[in-house]
């Protein structure tokens, strides 16, 4: 009998302790629970957060960026407007001087002719009055 009750007692005592750390282990569990319940929103709050911001960061280089590229496109088309402008300029000029060199050319040759005339003309006379001279 002795061994019954040293059974029976070493039973009990077992079931004690598995019911004490079974409620141990609810109470863990729960705690655990009430923890994760508090904290999961908390994360998910702050993970929000987060991507909104990294959203707005990335916004904001997109709109940089966009800028930027607007900018670089009037610089470009200015840089285009001003060469466009300068080359009209030189072919302006270049007509200019090419028409003042027409010209020039026109006197010239007007002034040559009226030359070679009058030399022509001062030879004819001098032939005539040659021819009417008599000779020595």
């Amino acid at each position: 009998m002795r061994l019954f009750s040293f059974i029976e007692e070493k039973l009990e005592s077992l079931k004690s302790e598995v019911t004490r750390e079974a409620r141990l282990m609810n109470e863990s569990g729960q705690q655990i629970k009430e923890k994760m319940d508090k904290e999961i929103p908390a994360m998910n709050k702050s993970l929000k957060q987060e991507s909104q911001i990294a959203e707005k960061s990335n916004d904001d280089l997109v709109k940089q960026t966009n800028d930027s590229m607007l900018s670089v496109k009037e610089i470009i088309a200015s840089e285009k407007s001003s060469r466009d402008e300068a080359e009209e300029s030189m072919l302006n000029m270049l007509k200019e001087m090419t028409g003042n060199m027409k010209e020039e050319v026109v006197n010239e040759r007007k002034e040559r002719e009226s030359s070679e005339e009058t030399l022509l003309n001062l030879l004819e006379q001098t032939c005539g009055k040659l021819s009417n001279t008599p000779a020595q």
